[in-house]
C-alpha cells in the first residue's frame, strides 16, 4: 500500500466504485452494488483488476462527488485531507483504490476475558482473534479495542490482586530474546526495505483477496527465502536509542513470521468464509461443522490444527433480542 486506508463510511453514504472506463461494476457482482460486505466489495475490486479494467496505476476510482462537493467536505473531513495528501479530490474529483489487508479476522487466542495460554500475557483489541468470526462489520473494529481493553485493564487488576507473589522472570528466556533481538547488530549491514517489498509482493500475488493452494504453496516458498535472506542482513550502528532501521528489522521478522501463520492457517482450511476466499474451494461448508483454525509455534515447528466454533449465545442469523425489539441492532454475518 502507498496511499492510504478509506474508511468503510464512503460507500455507506453512497460512495460509487468506477472501473477504469468509468463503469459503475458492483452491481456486476452483487445486487447491493457498493454496499455489500467489504470481502464482496474486495473480490469485485479484484476482479475487475485482474480484467485490467483499470485506472492508469492499476486500481479502480471510488467517486463521492455526486453527493456534492460541500457536503463531501462536511461528512468526512478527515477523508478529504487525508485523500488531499495523497494527492486527490475526494470530494469533487475521483480516488484510485485497491483492496488491501488493513485487518484480518485471527489473532492471538484469548478466553472473553482477554486471558492467554500464557500466564500474565492478556490481548485485546485487534490482536485478539474470535471477536468478529469469519467477517469484521464495518465500525466494530473501535468497539472491540475500548470495550475489551476496559475488560483487559479490569481483569489485569483483578489477577494481580489474586497472585500470592510475582514470579520471578526466567533468565534463560530473557537471554534467549534478547540474543534474537540483538542478531541483526551482528551481521554485516545491508538494506531491509527490499526484502519488505518483497515479501508484500508474495502476500498479495500468492495469499491475497483469492486464493488457491498452489499459490499459497508458492507463497510459503516465497516468505521462507525471504526470511532466509533477513537473516543474513545487518543493521549499523552501536546506538540503538532510536535506530529505525533496527526496528524495522525487528518488524520485518515478525511480519514473515505472521505471513507463514496466515498462509498454513489458508492452505489448511478447504473452504471460504468471509475475508478467506479459496477459487478452489469457494463454498463456505456446513454452518453446523464450523470451525477455526489455530497455528502454534513451538521448538517441532509450526502445527495447525483445528478447534469447533461453538455457538453458545447466537447463531448466525438469528438474534437475542425480545420479540418486538428492532433487529437492526444485531448484525451477524
Amino acid at each position: 500500500m502507498t496511499g492510504t486506508v478509506l474508511e468503510e463510511g464512503l460507500r455507506g453514504a453512497g460512495g460509487q466504485l468506477l472501473n477504469g472506463a468509468q463503469h459503475r461494476f458492483m452491481f456486476d457482482y452483487d445486487p447491493k452494488g457498493e454496499r455489500a460486505t467489504r470481502d464482496v466489495v474486495s473480490r469485485g475490486i479484484y476482479a475487475e483488476m485482474r480484467k485490467n479494467n483499470t485506472s492508469t496505476n492499476g486500481g479502480v476510482f471510488i467517486s463521492m462527488a455526486h453527493l456534492g462537493p460541500d457536503n463531501v467536505r462536511a461528512k468526512f473531513p478527515g477523508m478529504v485531507k487525508r485523500c488531499a495528501d495523497s494527492g486527490f479530490d475526494l470530494a469533487g474529483g475521483l480516488v484510485e483504490v485497491v483492496p488491501t489487508a488493513h485487518y484480518f479476522m485471527g489473532g492471538v487466542v484469548v478466553d472473553p476475558d482477554t486471558r492467554t495460554a500464557l500466564e500474565g500475557l492478556y490481548v485485546a483489541g485487534e490482536d485478539a482473534g474470535g471477536a468478529h468470526g469469519a467477517n469484521r462489520l464495518g465500525g466494530n473494529g473501535v468497539a472491540n479495542s475500548t470495550v475489551y481493553g476496559g475488560v483487559a485493564g479490569d481483569t489485569m487488576g483483578a489477577d494481580i490482586r489474586r497472585m500470592a507473589a510475582l514470579r520471578e522472570p526466567c533468565l534463560e528466556t530473557l537471554k534467549a530474546e534478547i540474543d534474537r533481538a540483538r542478531h541483526p547488530l551482528r551481521v554485516k549491514p545491508d538494506l531491509v526495505q527490499p526484502l519488505r517489498h518483497a515479501l508484500q509482493e508474495a502476500m498479495w500475488e500468492d495469499v491475497g483477496v483469492m486464493r488457491t493452494e498452489t499459490g499459497m504453496k508458492r507463497g510459503l516458498r516465497r516468505v521462507a527465502e525471504i526470511s532466509e535472506a533477513l537473516m543474513t542482513v545487518g543493521v549499523a550502528g552501536d546506538d540503538l536509542a532510536y535506530n529505525l532501521t533496527w526496528h524495522d528489522w525487528l518488524n520485518l521478522r515478525s511480519l514473515c513470521d505472521i505471513s507463514e501463520a496466515i498462509t498454513l492457517a489458508a492452505v489448511a482450511r478447504e473452504n471460504s468464509r468471509g475475508a478467506h476466499y479459496r477459487e478452489d474451494f469457494p463454498e463456505e461448508g456446513d454452518l453446523d461443522a464450523s470451525y477455526f483454525t489455530v497455528v502454534t509455534a513451538g521448538g517441532s515447528g509450526t502445527e495447525v490444527r483445528r478447534e469447533p466454533v461453538r455457538f453458545s449465545l447466537v447463531r448466525p442469523g438469528e438474534t437475542i433480542l425480545p420479540e418486538g425489539e428492532p433487529e437492526t441492532l444485531v448484525a451477524a454475518q
